[in-house]
């Protein structure tokens, strides 16, 4: 991070304290330049009014976060210093929006300057909205400061208005390996019900995304109707506890009779095909997500696999 001679070395330790949420955070690279490389960014410190400035597009914080431990950790320390020490980064809004800016990186920063009724430390950068995104994954992720929800939202939001066109694209840009870009697309795509049956959003991991998508994929209904019990009843506190009672785990013998081979496009679910290996005459289950085929298509597809003639269906 490249600061002006306004940003005193001696402020590093109050930096550290409301840059970043020590028990959730414990690593920052201080010398992380948020603007980057672009010669056109401007890289001094000025002071911005929190009202001036509007939550980036692709910001997709839960509202959970602002209840959060962290988060008062760190207004606390705002407060205490009077300002926040670490500038956040900005870009101009368009000419629809004179005078005004859109935040890159520090929406907890700005959020709560804006509850204490403190101007903003801000440095203004010059970005596109993919460098914009990329900027916000990379800060966020190496500090640990974004639930995999959030991460999740961000990602689906960006593959949906073409940011990236796809998952391998959207890797070479982000902190993010493929596999897990799938995994925090399916966290993002998790029915509303599911997703408020955990005590809270910013709860749900990374690796039960797989999971409950398949536990929806394969019966919609059914979770749907237990993520609500869960919901009203509240008897379980616990984020495990709810993943565990909406997607029970596979029992070994159940396992081990079964191969399945899910098919995905852009880390959403579209078929699954389920091989029972428990009999020499071994049966092929296939679940395709309705709508993603037409009927007479797979009736015709499938015939040419069996019988290698394509044989078009007609039209009752």
């Amino acid at each position: 991070m490249k600061f002006d001679d306004k940003f005193e070395a001696s402020e590093l330790a109050s930096a550290a304290r409301n840059g970043v949420s020590a028990a959730d955070e414990p690593k920052v690279d201080w010398g992380l330049d948020l603007c980057g490389t672009d010669k056109n960014a401007t890289e001094s410190v000025v002071e911005l009014r929190a009202d001036e400035i509007r939550p980036g597009i692709f910001s997709l914080r839960d509202d959970a976060n602002w209840d959060s431990a962290s988060y008062k950790r760190l207004m606390n320390d705002i407060r205490l210093q009077g300002r926040n020490c670490v500038p956040i980064s900005v870009r101009e809004l368009p000419t629809d929006f004179p005078g005004g800016y859109e935040i890159i990186t520090g929406h907890r920063r700005h959020r709560a300057c804006l509850e204490l009724g403190l101007s903003v430390r801000a440095i203004v950068c010059v970005r596109s909205d993919q460098d914009a995104i990329r900027d916000m994954i990379t800060e966020n992720a190496s500090r640990k400061s974004l639930a995999p929800i959030e991460n999740g939202r961000l990602l689906k939001k960006a593959l949906a208005e073409n940011i990236w066109p796809s998952n391998r694209e959207a890797e070479r840009h982000v902190g993010f390996g493929y596999s897990q870009i799938g995994k925090l697309v399916k966290l993002a795509s998790l029915p509303q019900e599911v997703i408020e049956a955990f005590p809270s959003p910013i709860q749900i991991q990374t690796n039960w995304g797989k999971r409950l998508a398949d536990a929806v994929a394969r019966d919609p209904e059914g979770i749907t109707r237990r993520a609500l019990e869960i919901f009203r009843d509240r008897k379980l506190k616990k984020a495990a506890d709810v993943f565990e009672a909406l997607a029970p785990a596979t029992q070994g013998a159940d396992s081990a009779s079964k191969h399945v081979i899910t098919i995905e496009e852009n880390g959403q679910f579209r078929a699954e095909i389920e091989v029972d290996l428990r009999t020499s005459s071994s049966q092929i289950i296939v679940r395709i997500v309705r709508g993603a085929i037409e009927l007479a298509e797979l009736e015709s597809g499938l015939r040419k696999m069996l019988f290698g003639v394509y044989q078009p269906v007609r039209a009752a």
